[in-house]
């Protein structure tokens, strides 16, 4: 029987601004927002009245999703979370490494991907032989 719950790693963590934070697995039904919101905002982008918001908006955003989506909430850890990443707790964050905790928070709480190695299998008892030639012209 295969036990996709134990796909989880229970243990997967991550450490920033100083802090070390448990990976909450969001649930499917979180997602639906979030695409929801980032459907708007590229529709936004294709209309004449688009006005960029700014910059800082956009980098609270990625704050609230992070914790919203991903940290546990245990402890006060989205407050942690918070207090971490504005520099407060172990000197400064800067703006490329929350996209690259959002990249990799996304990637590992996403399961494995096409472009990784696949599982190790093992010899069957048929014969192999081919089944194809190569035709030079």
């Amino acid at each position: 029987m295969e036990r996709f719950s134990d796909h989880l790693d229970p243990d997967l963590t991550f450490e920033i601004g100083g802090e070390t934070f448990k990976v909450r697995y969001p649930n499917w039904t979180e997602w639906g927002p979030i695409f929801e919101e980032d459907a708007q905002m590229l529709a936004a982008l294709e209309g004449d009245d688009f006005k960029p918001e700014p910059l800082l908006t956009g980098y609270e955003r990625i704050v609230e999703r992070i914790k919203k989506l991903y940290i546990s909430r245990e402890n006060g850890d989205a407050a942690r979370f918070q207090k971490a990443v504005s520099g407060k707790t172990g000197g400064p964050v800067p703006i490329f490494l929350l996209h690259e905790l959002w990249n990799w928070l996304q990637e590992e709480t996403s399961g494995p991907r096409p472009t990784e190695a696949p599982t190790p299998s093992e010899a069957g008892d048929g014969a192999t032989e081919v089944t194809s030639e190569v035709v030079s012209r």
